[in-house]
């Protein structure tokens, strides 16, 4: 919404992409060195943080910073979660770790969609609140 022309904005995704798929590679690394629990905790907050900046945002500049910011964030959140998916499948029966994890994503995103029309009956245009939703859903990792 920011960004109007397409190229600007291609470019825009396109940097931020190549910064952290470099990132991604690091925090791969510490995440095989630390407790994935606390990685976890700690990238579940910094991401929730991520989807409130979005709300603050009104220029070129900040929507990359955010941006970019975001997506480390994200992957010091999946990273840890899947390896922790991954060795608990090993645990126990790998087919019913990968039906429960499925299926407990399909469950959130029908909960995701069902608030998300819901506040945007309540809120017009609602932006603001689809954030803040976002954000608080991803408090949720942390109950892993």
């Amino acid at each position: 919404m920011v960004i109007q022309d397409f190229f600007k904005l291609g470019v825009l995704i396109a940097v931020s992409t190549a910064v952290t798929t470099v990132i991604y590679l690091y925090i791969g690394k510490v995440t095989d060195k630390r407790d994935k629990k606390v990685v976890l905790r700690y990238g579940t907050t910094l991401y929730f943080f991520g989807w409130l900046f979005r709300i603050i945002v009104r220029n070129v500049f900040g929507v990359f910073l955010v941006d970019s910011y975001s997506r480390v964030t994200k992957q010091v959140v999946v990273i840890p979660f899947m390896a922790k998916t991954y060795e608990k499948a090993q645990d126990t029966s790998v087919m019913k770790s990968i039906v429960f994890f499925e299926m407990s994503l399909v469950v959130g995103k029908i909960m995701a969609i069902l608030l998300s029309l819901l506040l945007l009956q309540i809120f017009t245009p609602g932006w603001n609140a689809l954030f803040i939703l976002a954000g608080l859903f991803t408090l949720l990792y942390s109950l892993f």
